[in-house]
Order: structure tokens, then sequence, then C-alpha cells
């Protein structure tokens, strides 16, 4: 126990800065967990406003379990988040570069791009969008007029006659 004035303002500042820094833990928690909640909270706003969605049209029960299935998924896989390309597009030009550097693999390792220099693959690179698929999604269909290129990241993908009776190659990452 302090006995003199000077020992009791020690204690003093002392209890004061233990406070200060058990509040500045205890927000940092409390922040940290409110973050937590605002993701799943905009994901369950998401399927919400999907699930609404389908049953306004109609839409059967078994597309209901297929979006239910596919939401689950982003959950499980992305934390619900499908587009990452809005933020990066955000930022400076050099550091979109930075970030996107993972993706000119798959330019590089297309024949079709054998002739570009560094420079045209980097900026192509930009150009690369995310697209997530379900399970039996019909990505092309046959005779579609090509305006896009897959590059296959995950998964695989199968190859099905017009009749969908003959499955061709499947396709896998790479």
């Amino acid at each position: 126990t302090p006995i003199t004035s000077a020992e009791t303002l020690y204690v003093f500042l002392w209890i004061v800065v233990g406070v200060s820094i058990n509040a500045a833990i205890i927000g940092n928690v409390a922040n940290i967990v409110a973050n937590l909640e605002t993701e799943s909270t905009e994901y369950v706003e998401r399927l919400d406003a999907i699930k609404s969605f389908v049953h306004r049209n109609n839409l059967g029960t078994t597309l209901q379990a297929r979006v239910e299935q596919f939401m689950a998924y982003l959950w499980a896989t992305h934390g619900g988040v499908t587009n990452d390309d809005d933020f990066i597009h955000s930022l400076p030009y050099t550091l979109q570069l930075d970030l996107t550097k993972s993706r000119q693999r798959h330019i590089r390792h297309c024949p079709f791009f054998d002739f570009c220099s560094d420079e045209i693959i980097r900026a192509l690179t930009l150009c690369l969008k995310l697209h997530i698929f379900s399970p039996n999604d019909v990505i092309i269909h046959a005779d579609d007029m090509g305006q896009e290129m897959y590059f296959l990241e995950r998964g695989t993908v199968e190859v099905v006659s017009r009749n969908g009776k003959t499955v061709f190659p499947t396709l896998m990452s790479g």
C-alpha cells in the first residue's frame, strides 16, 4: 500500500495504464467479432434474397436446393466472396499487376499466346475474370459462338456430346 503522495500517484498512473491496455484489447476483440458477424450477415442476406427470388418466381425446390448448395460451397471455399476483381481494379495499375501475377501461368501455358510479349501477357492477365460454376452446369453449348476463353483453375469439366449421351475426355485444371 502506498504511503506517500508520490507513491499514490505512481500506483494511480499504473492503474490507468492497465485499464487503458485492457480497454484496447477488449475493443479489438469486439471489432474482430463484429467483422466476422458482418460477413456472415451479408452472406445470409444474399442467400435470403436468392431464396425469395426463387420462391417469387415459382422455380421449384430442385432449383432452390441447387442454389443453396452453390451458396454453401461459396461460403466454405471463398467466404461468400465471388468477385475479387472489383477490389483489384480499384488499385493502382502496378499493384494490380503484382496481385494478378499468379494468373499469368494460365496465359503462359496456352500455346495460343506463345507469340505474346511479357507486357501483353501482363495486360491480358488483368482481363481475366473469375467464374465459379456448380456441378452439372452447362458452361458452353455445342455450336455457340465463342466469345470467351476459359482456364480451369480447380475441378473438372466433362465435354459432352450434343445429345448428352457421349462423354468425351474430361478436362482437368491446368
